[in-house]
């Protein structure tokens, strides 16, 4: 079960038409939310429906069957998405399979309160041009790739992706990131995807950038972050 928000996470809402305004907003959008689940699992989903009458939201089920397992298991789902540079947290209980069109759905009840952060609570740093960092991303996971560094804080990493065919959604984990620095050395750790989207660079080409959170980090990434940006990392 997640953590209850509190007014530290930001800003707090239990007003229904608020959260109905942010929830028609993520599925007009279509982004995409996020559950933890048990084992480092994720479910992740799409919102299809909001009860007019506030009673009710549809989501999309997963395509793997154990994961859907796990969800319904809940009393209650924490789900996660990014809206306008803000994390938007919110609770839904009592998960259950459904139809929505003919086609299969999770409907929970409507929820009772919503939480909004702001996406990056520290600011980060651009490494040196002349020191440039590199990461060989999900070198423990299915499909390896090197990704460019753009910025580095104490909590995590922005990186930005040139390749089409490699699509990190929010949530992801990528496993065993070995993050090099050409006169610090390397370290391994992993990521948690938080956010990705398109941007323009200045050559007017069109790339990905994904910004990811350190999960549990080894003392030497601590001490390669303090020697970059001059802060320590908690």
């Amino acid at each position: 079960m997640g953590r209850q928000p509190d007014k530290s996470d930001g800003l707090l809402s239990k007003s229904p038409q608020e959260i109905m305004r942010v929830l028609e907003a993520v599925a007009k959008r279509g982004d995409t939310l996020t559950v933890k689940l048990e084992g480092g699992r994720s479910f992740m989903s799409r919102l299809l429906w909001v009860d007019p009458e506030r009673k009710a939201i549809a989501v999309a089920p997963s395509p793997d069957a154990a994961t859907n397992a796990a969800l319904l298991a809940r009393p209650r789902c924490d789900f996660v998405c990014y809206l306008a540079g803000w994390q938007v947290e919110f609770f839904a209980a009592e998960p259950r399979t459904a139809r929505l069109n003919g086609k299969a759905a999770v409907r929970l009840r409507f929820p009772e309160v919503m939480t909004g952060r702001q996406r990056r609570s520290k600011s980060r740093v651009v490494p040196g041009s002349g020191l440039p960092l590199r990461c060989l991303a999900d070198a423990e996971g299915l499909m390896s790739f090197n990704a460019h560094v753009v910025d580095i804080s104490e909590t995590g990493l922005g990186l930005l992706l040139y390749r089409d065919e490699i699509t990190l959604e929010p949530g992801t984990i990528l496993r065993g990131c070995l993050i090099e620095h050409p006169k610090l050395g390397r370290v391994r750790v992993d990521m948690e995807v938080r956010y990705s989207e398109e941007v323009k660079l200045k050559d007017g080409h069109l790339a990905r950038r994904s910004g990811c959170r350190f999960v549990d980090p080894p003392d030497t990434l601590k001490e390669l972050v303090l020697r970059i940006t001059g802060t320590p990392l908690d």
